[in-house]
Formats: structure tokens, sequence, C-alpha cells
């Protein structure tokens, strides 16, 4: 009982269900559990059902909503309960420490703060900081992004192995930063390398608990911070970690500003799609400060996997022990798993070339397993074809022509021919050429840039029976028409798009 409101509880009983049947009807259960919504008007804001899988096997969920509660509030709430459980096995009272300050305090003091130079010089800080900032990290997606933001996700975990966990450990005490900080430099990368950008804003949770007196209060206290990172100038791995831990040290002595007013401060071009300032989180959790041991009960925590993702990209690594496990939520609108399968992959292999070469400038730090780099060195590359020496390129181009003369043979910008098309305007090119003395061993000079007028004269040239002499345009005029007046060149094409570049060439040229 929490005041006037009593918690729900609910408790159900599956042990008469077949025994391979009782787990996945139990997480069903939990899903459906932690999905369903508060209604924020009537209290408490907390559920509670147990689920008995067997007479020895029980599953408690606690269900909070999000406003009234954080993850700290959560390890508070199940200490008390581990504290309660005891008193009730053991008849024996237990006092829970007295809070010298409720929730409504906290509120109260940041109510206040819009008044206080804390706030002007926290403001302050964060204007400076995030001006200039890009609004939208624009990583390649599977998908085009909808409208509007569904919320839709998934989740897909992964474990490093143990000997890179020590090396990072490792890498964060040599530098004098912690393992957020050298695992969100890696991520920066590894994000920069995916987006093309050298300059990206990743959110990251903040407890907001700096103050004692909170540590014991359940409340939602927690705050996100848009920390920065610069790649400009291809920094080495280490350079980049004093600039992470630099930033994160500043935005911690600068977290009382709530998100959303920083928001309404600095309005952002608003979309319902993407998120304000941000669109990728990354996280750093503690698995021992979320497990309470219940007195003469074997216990640990339950993962439920919710088809949700806040953001577009949530990285959330856990650190216990040795051991170092990590999880990508990841919004399905825009990615694909096989994209999240690839993603990870590349972030494992960036943290074992960061942990063991540290010194080494990010651009060059390996993100491709040897597999990819072969298929995309090797494979992707293996171009050796054996054409038939006894027939011309003209005729092979005749020859494809006739099988498929309605696809598409050249895209250049906005503009496509088929490959008749080509044929035809060729065909056109080539009979002047000949009409005007093309043919074997004659060179043709040709002047243009990239574009299908280009192509339409060399494969007009072949089929003159001439070879062609390109003409860079961004070449002096003086070496151009030194090669024209050399007689090297019979006849010469310039593109129409070439002709008021270079006018001072056409007079040794004929078009």
């Amino acid at each position: 009982i929490a005041g006037e409101a009593r918690v729900p509880f609910v408790m159900t009983d599956l042990s008469s269900i077949p025994l391979q049947e009782r787990d996945a009807q139990a997480r069903r259960l939990a899903q459906t559990e932690a999905a369903h919504p508060f209604d924020l008007r009537v209290a408490p804001l907390l559920r509670a059902q147990l689920l008995q899988l067997d007479t020895h096997d029980h599953w408690l969920l606690l269900t909070l909503h999000h406003i009234a509660g954080d993850g700290w509030s959560m390890a508070i709430l199940q200490r008390e309960i581990a504290a309660l459980y005891h008193q009730h096995k053991t008849n024996m009272p237990v006092a829970l420490a007295a809070l010298p300050l409720q929730y409504a305090d906290f509120a109260a003091w940041q109510c206040k703060l819009p008044q206080s130079p804390q706030w002007v010089r926290q403001l302050d800080y964060w204007r400076n900081r995030l001006a200039g900032a890009p609004t939208l990290l624009a990583l390649p997606t599977d998908h085009a992004r909808p409208a509007a933001q569904s919320y839709r996700g998934a989740r897909m975990r992964f474990a490093l192995p143990q000997e890179l966990a020590g090396q990072l450990h490792a890498l964060g005490r040599d530098h004098g930063a912690t393992l957020f900080m050298t695992l969100l430099s890696v991520f920066g990368v590894l994000l920069s390398r995916y987006s093309a950008q050298d300059d990206i804003c990743i959110g990251t949770p903040v407890a907001n608990r700096r103050h004692a007196e909170f540590e014991g209060v359940i409340g939602c206290f927690v705050n996100t911070l848009v920390l920065r990172l610069t790649l400009q100038g291809n920094p080495a791995l280490t350079d980049l970690l004093r600039q992470v831990k630099e930033t994160s040290l500043d935005a911690y002595a600068h977290q009382d500003l709530p998100f959303e007013r920083l928001v309404d401060v600095l309005q952002p071009e608003r979309d319902l799609s993407p998120a304000p300032l941000f669109q990728v989180m990354f996280a750093l959790e503690n698995n021992a400060a979320h497990t309470a041991m219940l007195d003469g009960l074997e216990s640990q925590p339950l993962d439920i996997d919710l088809p949700i993702a806040k953001f577009d990209l949530t990285l959330t690594m856990r650190a216990e022990a040795d051991r170092l496990e990590g999880m990508f939520e990841y919004n399905t609108d825009l990615f694909e798993r096989a994209t999240m399968e690839r993603m990870i992959g590349h972030f494992e292999t960036l943290l074992a070339a960061a942990a063991g070469k540290p010194d080494t400038p990010v651009a060059a730090l390996t993100m491709l397993s040897a597999q990819e780099r072969r298929f995309l060195l090797e494979e992707l590359n293996r171009s050796q074809h054996d054409f038939p020496l006894e027939r011309s390129y003209a005729m092979l181009f005749a020859e494809q022509v006739a099988r498929h003369p309605d696809r598409i043979a050249a895209v250049c910008m906005d503009e496509s021919l088929t490959y008749q098309e080509l044929d035809r305007r060729s065909t056109r090119i080539a009979r002047a050429l000949v009409a005007a003395g093309a043919g074997p061993d004659i060179l043709v000079g040709t002047m243009g840039e990239r574009s299908l007028c280009f192509l339409t004269m060399m494969i007009a040239i072949f089929k003159a029976g001439a070879a062609y002499v390109p003409l860079d345009i961004r070449h002096p005029v003086q070496r151009l028409q030194d090669i024209v007046s050399r007689g090297w060149i019979g006849l010469s094409l310039v593109s129409e798009s070439s002709l008021s570049q270079r006018d001072a060439l056409l007079s040794g040229l004929v078009p």
C-alpha cells in the first residue's frame, strides 16, 4: 500500500501448461504486461504480477511508469523489496532508511532553476557547445525515413571476447578515461564511418542525482545529455579519447538543465520523424546495480525484448566483472536485421583495432573483417573477362544492341539512353567521320566532360574504324593546341558542352 493507493497485484499460475511451453508463455505475458499503458490520472503508477511456472520457479513482474521512476529507482525498489521480504520471512522488523528529501523537493528545486545564475551558466554552455551542430546524423538506412515516427523497433544482443574486454578496460586506465569514454570514442568512429560525417551528436542518459540526499529517492531524475564529437583532421584514437573525456566531464558539470528545456531554448528545426538534436543514443550500465538478492532465493533479472525503439539507434553496453555485453536497439522502419548484424561486426572489429593500436589515426582503424576485405578488394574487383579477339568492339556493341535494344545502356545525371538510341546516335556521327576521312590509322581527338555525348563520340569513332585521343578540357590551352599542331590527330570531335570552355582551341580543331 502506498498512501491511499493499493498496488495492483495479479498472480498467474502457469504450472498446468506443458513444460516445454511455459517459458514462451511467460515471456508473452511479460511482454504484454510491459506494453500495457497506465492511466496517469490513477495512482499508483506501479503494477505487480507474479507468474508461477512451478513450485520453485516464479517470475515477479514489476511495471513502473517512467514518469514515476528511472533505472536508478528500480534498483532502490528492488533493494527495499528484498528488505521487506526478509522481514516477512523472519518476522523481524526492518526499518527502511528515512529520506531527508522527497521527489517533490527535487521538483520544486528544478522549478526555481530558471531564476538562478546556475541556469544561465548552464544554458550558455549548451548554446555554445551545440552552436552549428548538425541536426541529423545521416546514417545510411535500408528504408526511407517515414513522415512520422512509429517507434517500432527490435533488439540485437552481442558479447565481446573476454580478452578484448580486458584490453578496453586497460586502454581507459592508461589514458585516465572511464570505460564509458573509451567505448563512446570507438562508437563515434563507427558512426562517422557509416555517416561520412566528422561532426556528430550522440545522446546519453545521466542519473542526475548529484546530491546525496536524492540517492535513495524513487522518481524520474534521469536527464539526457548531448555529447558532440569532432573527428575533423583525422585524429589518433588517443586524441579522440582525450576529447571525449573533456566533452563528457564538461557535460556532466552542466547536467541540471532538463533536455526538454534545452530543445525549447535552441529551437532546432523540428520534424515528426527524426528526434531533435540527436538520433543515436549510447549508454553504459552496470548489471550488478540492478540485481538484488532475496533472502534464501536464487534470483536473476529478466530481459524482455519489446518491439519498441525510442531513437534511430541505441547502443547499450553492460559491464559486469570481466565481461562486456552490448545491445543494439534499432528502428525497424529504417534498418533491417542483417544491417545490425554487420554493424555489430564492424563495431567489434573497430574495438579490437583501437585496443591493439590506439595511436592509429581513426580513419586508418580497421572496420572490415578479413572476409569483407577479401570480398570488396578481390571478388568485387575481379573484372577480368576474355573477349573474342576476332571481333572488334563495334561488332560486340552491335551484338548487344541486337540482343537488348530497349534496355538502358547508359545513365548520366537525369538522362539515359537505351542501346538502340545509343546505336542510332553513334551511327550518325560515325558516318560523318568516315565521310571526313576517318578510318584505320587515323587518330580522332575528343574533347568533352564525362557525359552521354562523350560516350556516343567514343562508340562512333570505333564504328568508323579509327582510334580516339582524349583531350582533357582541364589541361592548359597551349598544351592542347600543341598536341593538335604536331599532326598526331587527323580529326577532332568536341562535345557541345565543351565549346565555350576552350574557344581559343577551336581554330585547331574540327568539330
